[in-house]
């Protein structure tokens, strides 16, 4: 998951971004109106429904002629917290698309929102698919910028730059990632088509956080030695909450949760 910033000054301010104090992009913030500086928005380029690499459809040709209706009800999703084990899974490719997955994309929008984020990975939310959603602008109404990507791969990378990142995993973490300045990614979308994208900047930063969810990478780990040192006082925290909850009975065993993940890739991988 991640943040956007706020500052409320820089909303007077018909150039959003410019001579504006440096706040961290990913930082979680109030109620408060949201921004992101026009300099880190950066550009996703649609490039083809017919990638260069296509990949085999695993999607039965019948799911795009099938309207997605509920059939049963559906438990709540919720994000999960540091050291669930769904996020240091690697998640498995999903081969089904029904109306549930259509719900689970549905939740996964609205806890993002609810959070303040612009990306959330499935096991975020205990989920161990490989399947992501994002909206650079972090803006619900802007649907337009809504993006979900199934069983995504990351095709090329490059540049390379710094910049702060959070996760709504690891609540008030924040620390300096290095990543891809620009990248390609092939993915399946809700109706089973392949498309690849090419992206920059902000929205290409997101791509690397989720998909690093996808495999069982927490950004924590890309952080460097001094910096992880300086933070582990804030991660053992938050697994010792974790673990309190679970002698409380307020979350399951690790090792129940682990069956509950195995169980989940049967129905869906």
């Amino acid at each position: 998951m991640f943040f956007i910033p706020h500052d409320p000054a820089a909303l007077n301010s018909r150039e959003v971004g410019v001579n504006q104090p440096h706040i961290p992009r990913f930082c979680k913030f109030s109620d408060s109106p949201r921004w992101i500086p026009t300099s880190a928005r950066g550009k996703m380029q649609s490039l083809s429904h017919t990638p260069s690499t296509p990949r085999h459809s695993i999607f039965p040709a019948q799911l795009l002629l099938q309207p997605p209706v509920l059939r049963r009800s559906m438990t709540p999703l919720q994000i999960v917290p540091h050291p669930h084990p769904a996020l240091r899974r690697k998640s498995r490719e999903i081969v089904r698309i029904d109306a549930e997955l259509h719900e689970i994309v549905r939740q996964m929008f609205e806890l993002m929102y609810a959070a303040r984020g612009v990306g959330l990975a499935a096991n975020q939310v205990g989920l161990p698919y490989r399947l992501f959603v994002i909206n650079p602008e972090g803006d619900p109404n802007q649907k337009d910028q809504e993006l979900v990507f199934l069983n995504p791969r990351i095709t090329k990378k490059k540049g390379s730059e710094d910049d702060e990142e959070g996760c709504l995993s690891l609540p008030e973490i924040y620390g300096p990632v290095t990543r891809a300045t620009e990248l390609v990614v092939d993915a399946f979308d809700l109706s089973g088509r392949q498309f690849e994208l090419k992206l920059s900047d902000f929205p290409a930063r997101i791509i690397q956080h989720e998909n690093d969810h996808l495999d069982g990478v927490l950004f924590i780990d890309r952080l460097q030695p001094t910096v992880r040192n300086q933070l582990q006082p804030l991660i053992a925290d938050l697994e010792k909450q974790f673990s309190d909850r679970q002698r409380d009975g307020l979350w399951p065993s690790d090792q129940q949760l682990q069956e509950q993940l195995v169980s989940l890739e049967k129905l869906r991988t």
